[in-house]
């Protein structure tokens, strides 16, 4: 049986992976800060992604078990005005955003625990193409993990190692609606089972960038040729918002 593991896999997008993969037939290990309430996990591994001590243990608790698939879902969020940001809680949202996923990567390919023809896939945000005014530490991190995957794609391409970057819009899980400055349009922000079936499909395809959503894709495609009109919007639909209120 191949062996998936999914860090944030206690909700959100990470347990709608655990899920999918789950079914496909993978023995899913996952890993998290809070307790899951997903059956589907073979085996859950409790870890503080923010701590490096936390980090170090996981990847003892990983070794044993050749990894064929490793995904990078974890993700925090601190939004507002960025000047008078809590630096703490910026310097976490780097730590697990960025650090944790370069440094837990580092480990298991040191370790031999990241077979040859395994997958690796992270989790960026579709920020990336678009600006996330009021989200400044995060849409770096995210930015930062782009680039690392990609420089990674090139070096661990001898080795077979295959990686996609997956840049999420608006999700419908607990983390998006306790950092959205408005969530009357909830509703409409893509379902995480529905952006995890669209993931599978695209790791089958090999792809190496994956947006989820046909509208999120169109946003992207504008983000990158018209930057300043992108820009303008998020800055009115969302900073303004965090400064005022919905």
């Amino acid at each position: 049986m191949k062996r998936c593991v999914i860090t944030g896999a206690s909700s959100g997008i990470g347990a709608a992976l655990a899920q999918v993969f789950a079914e496909q037939g993978y023995e899913v290990v996952g890993i998290d800060r809070n307790e899951p309430s997903a059956s589907q996990l073979k085996r859950f591994i409790k870890a503080d992604l923010s701590s490096h001590e936390g980090l170090e243990s996981l990847t003892t608790e990983l070794a044993g078990t050749p990894i064929d698939l490793l995904i990078h879902s974890a993700g925090i969020n601190s939004v507002g005005a960025f000047e008078k940001a809590d630096m703490g809680l910026q310097r976490t949202v780097l730590d697990v955003n960025l650090r944790a996923p370069v440094q837990l990567t580092t480990a298991l390919l040191a370790n031999g625990i990241l077979r040859r023809g395994s997958t690796l896939v992270f989790i960026a945000s579709l920020s990336h193409f678009v600006s996330y005014p009021g989200a400044a530490a995060y849409a770096a991190s995210k930015d930062g993990l782009t680039a690392y995957a990609r420089s990674l794609s090139v070096a661990l391409k001898p080795q077979g190692i295959h990686i996609m970057t997956v840049f999420p819009g608006p999700t419908r899980t607990p983390h998006a609606s306790e950092h959205s400055p408005d969530n009357s349009r909830e509703a409409k922000r893509m379902p995480p089972e529905v952006l995890a079936r669209e993931l599978a499909a695209a790791l089958e395809q090999k792809r190496y960038r994956f947006i989820p959503g046909v509208s999120n894709r169109a946003f992207a495609l504008i983000g990158t040729l018209f930057p300043t009109l992108t820009e303008r919007i998020m800055l009115r639909t969302l900073f303004a918002k965090l400064e005022h209120g919905p």
